[in-house]
């Protein structure tokens, strides 16, 4: 997909800072809990996903988080400077870490994760009951 169409939700740059030497970050499947390896590119976009279907412009929003996402390599770069972590890569590792945490310990994040456990539970539940 071209820039233009793949529409990532969580941006590029970001995941960025969670890949290893290779550029290569590691990737949980939601449904089957499989680990795999990934680049950021191939990851947390959707097809036009903030398309708009009315004005001129129907890429402004996608445009709109370019502004910030084209300049946080930049920032990242600064803040660990600041913070003296540029050259320990634990403490970075365990910063990008802690920060990966700030988006799954909020309660919509939590709450869909109990969703998807409850549905699946209650397939599970009518697989072996229609079984029977």
């Amino acid at each position: 997909m071209s820039a233009t169409r793949a529409h990532h939700y969580v941006p590029r740059t970001y995941l960025a800072g969670f890949t290893d030497a290779e550029e290569r970050l590691f990737v949980t499947h939601k449904g089957t809990g499989k680990l795999r390896r990934s680049r950021p590119i191939w990851e947390a976009h959707e097809r036009v996903y903030y398309r708009l279907e009315d004005g001129d412009d129907f890429l402004a929003v996608e445009k709109f988080f370019g502004q910030f996402e084209d300049r946080w390599p930049a920032v990242r770069a600064s803040v660990l400077e600041v913070l003296g972590l540029t050259d320990d890569t634990e403490l970075r590792a365990f910063l990008m870490g802690f920060l990966a945490a700030q988006v799954v310990r909020v309660p919509e994040t939590l709450d869909g994760w109990d969703e998807f456990h409850d549905q699946m539970l209650k397939k599970v539940a009518w697989h072996l009951t229609a079984t029977l």
